[in-house]
Parts: C-alpha cells; sequence; structure tokens
C-alpha cells in the first residue's frame, strides 16, 4: 500500500479521537470538486476501521482514497496535520 495513504489513514484515526462522525476539512479536488475524508461505513452499525476512510465529494458521491491523486493526498496530510 502507498506509504502516504497509510499515513492519511493514521492521522485521521488520530484527529477522529473517538468521534466517528468526524469529517475533516474539505479540500478542492484536482476535479474542482470540494471533498473531505469520512469514514465509509456507518459506525453505530460497523467498528470503524482504517479501512473504512473514505473521501466524500460535495455530490455526496464516496470513493476510496486510492483514487486521490498524489498532490490530493498531500493536501490531506497538510490539513491533518496542522
Amino acid at each position: 500500500m502507498n506509504k502516504k495513504l497509510e499515513k492519511i489513514k493514521k492521522d485521521f484515526i488520530k484527529k477522529v479521537n473517538g468521534d466517528y462522525n468526524f469529517e475533516s476539512e474539505e479540500i478542492e479536488l484536482d476535479n474542482l470538486d470540494k471533498a473531505c475524508l469520512v469514514f465509509g461505513l456507518d459506525p453505530k452499525i460497523y467498528k470503524p476501521t482504517d479501512f473504512s476512510i473514505m473521501v466524500e465529494n460535495e455530490h455526496g458521491t464516496r470513493f476510496d482514497l486510492d483514487e486521490l491523486t498524489e498532490s490530493e493526498m498531500d493536501v490531506f496530510l497538510y490539513i491533518l496535520n496542522n
């Protein structure tokens, strides 16, 4: 797995601090959509894991982290650590 993806997952879990409804700050993707990181599975039903972290765009569409570009990953890493 990509080291940046592993770091995003680790940093997101740390930032969540038990609040499984947490959403990261929104960023602008390369396609100009706005998006944030969320848990992909309903935490009331499933135990949240780093494997269930997804990207959700402004239209409500969710997709896997590995669909992010390198520059998008860099932005998410920055906002998770600042």
